[in-house]
């Protein structure tokens, strides 16, 4: 399930780390564009563990909701001995944020996350970077490609353009439109599948990550999700990556952004 403009590399990125070394990941959205060895790399050959199956940033039209995500993922985390680590990247930092909410995480890390009911900002830069896709309602049963322009603006904007074409050639494409139009709904939709629970004592400490230059998920959201998350009683704290957008996570400089998600994740797992 993921949003039109973004998807993975075949080799299955690390995503969180669970006490006693197991690891169990959780995104709707490529966590970092490293491979498994490079992660291995950077955290000194420790055990993780991944959702099985194949490429899951294959573009579909067969995603039509946000259940089934959340209910694998429910199921994917439900240690019975471990809670895990999660780390998650636009819709991917939604859906940690409501597996963290179930009490299913020990630590989460959210990056320039998706909103949830109750974050109110809708910045006119996040308005155009969503344009492509709500601007014709008809694409909510679509799979939905964005131009060049398009992703440089929403994904590409803090990178050289040599850079920009590099990132669209390797992860454009086509996907489906219903997670964009359920989340731009939710705070019209009591019913909302992208409601999180922030007040849950057993949420566990939450990291928020927001890339300075991101035109997509700017600053306002993910401050006023994190105004939302502060009211727990756990651990909840805010970082801004200066000079980044909304590809912190697969740009030549995710190493950064990497480095800052796991420091946090291993001082509570």
């Amino acid at each position: 399930m993921v949003p039109a403009g973004l998807r993975g590399r075949r080799d299955r990125p690390f995503v969180g780390r669970g006490a006693g070394g197991a690891g169990l990941p959780c995104r709707g959205l490529p966590a970092f564009r490293c491979t498994r060895a490079e992660f291995d790399r950077l955290e000194h050959g420790e055990e993780k563990h991944f959702l099985p199956g194949g490429n899951p940033y294959r573009a579909t039209t067969r995603t039509r909701c946000w259940k089934w995500p959340i209910t694998a993922c429910a199921r994917t985390l439900a240690s019975p001995t471990s809670k895990p680590g999660v780390i998650g990247h636009s819709f991917g930092g939604l859906l940690t944020q409501i597996v963290a909410g179930r009490g299913l995480s020990a630590a989460s890390v959210a990056i320039d996350a998706a909103p949830f009911p109750g974050v109110l900002p809708l910045p006119i830069s996040s308005l155009k970077a969503a344009k492509p896709v709500l601007g014709n309602p008809a694409n909510r049963h679509r799979a939905v490609p964005l131009t060049y322009d398009q992703f440089r603006f929403a994904s590409a904007n803090a990178v050289s353009e040599k850079e920009a074409h590099e990132l669209y050639d390797t992860f454009a494409v086509p996907a489906s439109g219903v997670p964009l139009f359920q989340a731009a709904a939710a705070n019209l939709n009591p019913w909302s599948e992208a409601k999180v629970d922030t007040h849950n004592p057993a949420r566990g400490p939450l990291l928020i990550i927001s890339g300075e230059k991101d035109n997509t998920v700017p600053r306002a959201i993910s401050e006023a999700a994190y105004k939302q998350q502060h009211k727990n009683p756990g651990i909840t704290e805010f970082v801004e990556v200066p000079g980044r957008g909304h590809a912190l996570t697969i740009d030549s400089g995710w190493r950064e952004v990497a480095g800052t998600a796991l420091a946090f994740v291993q001082r509570f797992v």
